[in-house]
């Protein structure tokens, strides 16, 4: 098993959060699953901090 996982930011530059994946090493993969995790949990940081 494999997990890659980013922190989802709030206002105040705290973490609130964090957007994770796991799944069998052979289809979750460090160099291909970061950055689409991590791209994901900025979506998620900018759209929580727009609705405070």
């Amino acid at each position: 098993m494999s997990c890659v996982a980013a922190p989802i930011f709030g206002p105040s530059g705290e973490v609130a959060a964090a957007l994770s994946v796991t799944g069998p090493t052979a289809l979750v993969r460090a160099d291909r699953a970061g950055p689409a995790v991590r791209l994901a949990a900025a979506a998620a940081s900018r759209a929580y901090s727009a609705r405070r």
